[in-house]
Order: structure tokens, then sequence, then C-alpha cells
């Protein structure tokens, strides 16, 4: 390992590239944080700590603990999903336990630590340790990630329809019902493409990414046993989420029925991905207002919600401590 990196920093400009990498990384880390306060701020700024006192008790509750229980899951149907996609990809994938183990590793990172190599990386690199080819391994978690994509992509223009729909008793606006369709169709169907147009992108330089995305997509949806399993484990990890935050609407006394969170949750999920945030906060928080203001939920119970559904993603990734502590000197360092 030390000749390694002795090799490295021989190379002209080594530790120049590496700098200006490391000082990017904390800019968008700054950036992202920035955005996160500022939204938090903002929902909670017009509350008074009398008002924050009676939703913490929320925190106390067996519903709470329920629904910590129902998101650990989520992480398991996740890595079954992984494992799909590798033994596809790879004709042999490391045992589900250790897989399970990887991916809680890196939701800790991800959440806990305040680290900039990002919890794929570090799970990407368990998989390497583990006697799976470098390239393989990075597309296995780039397409057990876009797999999740597609799929919450198809939930949240399905809950689009039944929200506008809720929303305005029938009438549905025609721009939000296109915007749901459009979401709902474009989701698989570049792998439907014949091979002949996925041969023409593939020969042309600028279009060789979106080639090699589509190959692997039909690759792994070839066979109908194994895209039913996996696009049936994407929406039971999804589903884990959407159980999750009901029990975190009951904790907190909110009069939501099993379908307003169908409607919202989705939108939400698919919001708190953007790559503007710490980890989806305040984002989260701020679309649940937004959203849920729809059902008569008030500002304060909206933006406790998000920040408990938050707090549930914080305790399952402390499952990952103990494999990170006894597994961490594999990690490199940032």
């Amino acid at each position: 390992m030390g000749n390694s990196n002795n090799f490295s920093s021989r190379i002209p400009g080594y530790n120049y590239i590496m700098s200006k990498t490391q000082a990017r990384r904390v800019i968008i880390f700054v950036l992202k944080l920035t955005v996160s306060v500022s939204i938090l701020i903002w929902v909670f700024h017009k509350f008074n700590w009398q008002d924050l006192t009676s939703v913490i008790y929320a925190v106390f509750t067996i519903e709470f603990v329920v629904a910590i229980a129902l998101m650990g899951i989520q992480p398991i149907f996740a890595s079954f999903r992984w494992h799909l996609v590798l033994v596809r990809l790879n004709g042999y994938a490391p045992a589900i336990g250790r897989l399970i183990s990887y991916y809680f590793v890196g939701l800790f990172v991800g959440q806990i630590l305040p680290s900039t190599l990002g919890g794929d990386f570090v799970r990407g690199h368990y998989t390497y340790t583990d006697r799976v080819p470098l390239k393989i391994v990075a597309l296995s978690i780039f397409m057990e990630r876009l797999m999740s994509f597609l799929v919450l992509l198809v939930m949240a223009g399905v809950s689009a329809i039944l929200f506008t729909v809720a929303d305005h008793q029938g009438e549905v606006p025609f721009q939000y019902l296109a915007l749901a369709l459009f979401l709902t169709c474009i989701a698989f169907a570049p792998f439907s493409l014949p091979d002949r147009l996925v041969t023409w992108l593939d020969n042309r330089p600028q279009c060789q990414v979106i080639a090699m995305v589509i190959h692997n997509g039909k690759n792994l949806l070839v066979s109908a046993n194994t895209w039913v399993r996996i696009i049936g484990f994407s929406f039971l990890s999804q589903s884990a989420v959407l159980a999750s935050a009901f029990m975190i609407s009951q904790s907190l006394d909110l009069s939501l029925s099993v379908m307003a969170i169908v409607t919202t949750m989705p939108l939400v999920m698919l919001a708190a991905m953007l790559p503007i945030s710490l980890a989806g906060w305040g984002v989260r928080e701020g679309t649940l207002v937004f959203l849920l203001a729809q059902y008569g939920v008030n500002s304060l119970q909206a933006a406790s919600m998000g920040v408990m559904i938050g707090l549930a993603i914080l305790a399952v990734s402390l499952v990952g401590f103990l494999p990170w502590l006894t597994n961490g000197d594999a990690v490199p360092p940032d």
C-alpha cells in the first residue's frame, strides 16, 4: 500500500489534482449543508419551543419504534436487489449476509460520518475486496441505484396522478396529469429499445455511456424471473419507507390515511434524492410542508414528520457502526 502511494505521489501534478478534488468535495459539502440548514430554519423559525415540546413526545412512542423497525427493512430489501444485480452482471456475488452488512456500513458512513467519500464508495470498496472486479462493483451499484430510482419514479408518477385527483376532486389539471403520465412512461422505456438502436448509440462516443446503461439494463431485465424479483425488491424497499412514514404520522396523531401517505411520500422521497442537500435534510421537510397542507396538516406537524423520518433513517444507519468498526481499516483514508 505504501509503495502505491509513493508511486502516485511521483506522478506530475498528482498532489495538485488531489487537493483540487478535496477542495471541490468540501465546497459541495458546505453548499449542501447551507441548503439543508437554510430550509430547516425557514420552516421552523416561526415556532417557539412550547410548540416544539408537544412534538418531541412523539419520539418516545411505540409507533416511532415500529417506524424505525420498518425503516430498517428498507436496506435489507435493497441488499437483496443488489445481490440479484451482481449475480446477473458477474455470475457471482458475495453472500447476501455480507452484502447486507456492506449496505448498512455504507448507510452509516453516508448518514453519520462527516466524510466526503460517500456510502456507495465504501460499500463498493468492501465488495471489491470480496473478490468482485472493480468494474463490476461500480456498475452493480450504479444499476442497483438506477433500478431503485426508476421504480420510485413510477411510484411518484402514480402518486402525482392520485394526488391531483384527490386535491381537485376529479378535476385534474392537464399539465399535472401530463407530467405524471410522462414520468410513469419514461421509466423503463429505454430498456425496450431494439438492439440495433443500442448498437448505433454505442458507435457514437458521446452516447456510449447511455448505450452502456441501456445494454446492462436490458441484460438485467431480459429474464422475466430476474426483473420481476428486481422490481419486486425495489417496490418492497420503497414501500417499507412508506409504512414507516405512516407510523410516524400516527405517532404525531396526524389524521392521515394510507392513501394520503401513498399520494405524498413517493414525491417527497423523489425530491429528497435531489443532490442539493445533505441526505435530503431540509428538502424533505419543505416538501412535506407543501404537500401535506392539502390534507389540513399544519406546517409544524408536517416539518416534524420530516425530521422524524430523518431521525428514523439515522437510527437505522447506526446498525452499520459495528461492521464499520471491525472493518474500518479496509476503507482507504479520505
